[in-house]
């Protein structure tokens, strides 16, 4: 009896612990691994923790767990997780999910240790909860960062965590973050959110008054918003759902409407923006190792093209460049940007001599261009897609397998990107 109550006294400990050091992803390559003391200290609390280096290239959940279960815990404090072997470690959303085996372990023990491992992993961004596959145990145990908030006895001061989404540094995804901040009333999480957003995406802008109505946040902001935009399709569309994906984690929000100066904001020099525009959830950064990056061209006014970064799930390992073009193939629509190859084309094949890319489409893709204009555009926007790789530095378009008889006659050479087709940056 006097061990179990031992052991809990620890687990509480641990949790309020963690409350008070909420984790922070170090400034360089220094990362924290936290284990559970022997003695609980009242000064020092029960967790310590060592350092090590870790590059940013290693900084995902299966290297992280090897390098954890390879380290020799610090003096006064044990491995949490010694004897085990490591089956599996892979993300469900912000979810780590950890399989173990090994020697059988008490529920209390098992606790321990997810309390020290979701400590360790919160310093990766996108990660707000473990769930432990332990041996002995037929239930995974399952810990969340609010969790370990709500263990507080409230002798502390109460925190919480917000979620929020700001352009990546590449200007491809949205990257998600995450802020601890003092408990507030449900009222001013919007607007502390919008502020926190303002101060990534565009500093001069103002935020003028939020309304929230059935379920639909009116978001009123001063005109640098618009005219502070740098203007590329891709930095609107992430400045935008930004926003709109930051406050879509509050569960009383589904969708979002802009306003500028008190009128509604219906479109910005290259994006369109409907009323209720609602989360998408294909522009946060892809957590998955099965996915790989491309990017594809489409257009936003028939004549220019611009860049749509994506993530292509990539399970079998098939050749990047077929997804992409087959993504693009399909691509229809969004947020004002439209795909430019007809409808019914289909990719037969494609196949690399040295750095040209060959492929062969059906015969949709010249029957279904209505005139020169959309065959040119269907043209550009595949060569822009298959140069954006680095091993394709040329593009031959073949239509069942021969070479295409075009409206313009030398369209047939073109092969290589141009600055002229794409939108002002």
């Amino acid at each position: 009896m006097k061990h179990r109550l031992c052991s809990l006294l620890l687990l509480l400990s641990l949790l309020l612990t963690a409350c008070q050091t909420k984790t922070q992803s170090p400034a360089d390559d220094s990362f924290a691994l936290y284990f559970p003391r022997t003695q609980v200290s009242m000064t020092d609390g029960s967790m310590t923790k060592m350092t090590v280096e870790l590059s940013e290239e290693d900084r995902n959940i299966k290297q992280l767990m090897e390098v954890y279960m390879a380290a020799i815990a610090p003096k006064g404090a044990y491995h949490a997780i010694e004897g085990w072997m490591l089956d599996n470690a892979y993300l469900e959303g912000t979810t780590a999910v950890i399989n173990f085996s090994g020697p059988e372990m008490s529920s209390l023990q098992a606790n321990v240790a997810a309390a020290c491992l979701l400590q360790t992993l919160m310093q990766l961004p996108n990660i707000d909860a473990v769930r432990l596959g332990v041996p002995g145990i037929s239930q995974p145990i399952s810990l969340t960062y609010q969790e370990l908030l709500l263990s507080d006895t409230g002798m502390l001061p109460q925190k919480e965590s917000i979620v929020y989404y700001v352009p990546d540094e590449y200007g491809r995804f949205l990257s998600r973050q995450r802020h601890t901040v003092e408990a507030m009333e449900l009222q001013e999480k919007p607007g502390y959110v919008l502020q926190l957003l303002l101060k990534h995406i565009s500093e001069e802008t103002r935020l003028l008054g939020i309304v929230i109505e059935n379920g639909i946040c009116t978001v009123n902001l001063s005109s640098e918003f618009v005219s502070n935009m740098p203007r590329s399709f891709q930095a609107e569309r992430l400045s935008v759902y930004s926003i709109v994906n930051s406050l879509t984690e509050m569960t009383e929000i589904t969708a979002v409407d802009f306003w500028i100066e008190g009128a509604p904001l219906q479109e910005l020099s290259f994006m369109e923006l409907p009323a209720g525009l609602q989360r998408k959830e294909s522009l946060i950064a892809p957590l998955d190792t099965n996915v790989e990056h491309a990017t594809l061209y489409v257009s936003c006014d028939a004549e220019r093209l611009v860049a749509l970064p994506c993530g292509l799930q990539n399970p079998e390992g098939k050749d990047i460049k077929e997804l992409a073009l087959q993504e693009l193939i399909g691509f229809e629509s969004a947020d004002g940007a439209f795909g430019c190859i007809p409808e019914g084309t289909r990719m037969l094949s494609l196949r690399m001599e040295g750095n040209a890319c060959i492929i062969d489409l059906t015969g949709e893709f010249l029957s279904g261009c209505k005139n020169s204009q959309q065959e040119l555009l269907a043209v550009k926007s595949i060569v822009a897609t298959m140069c954006a790789f680095e091993n394709v530095s040329s593009v031959e378009i073949l239509v069942e397998g021969l070479e295409p008889t075009y409206q313009v006659n030398w369209l047939k050479n073109v092969r290589q990107t141009e600055l002229s087709w794409f939108a002002e940056g």
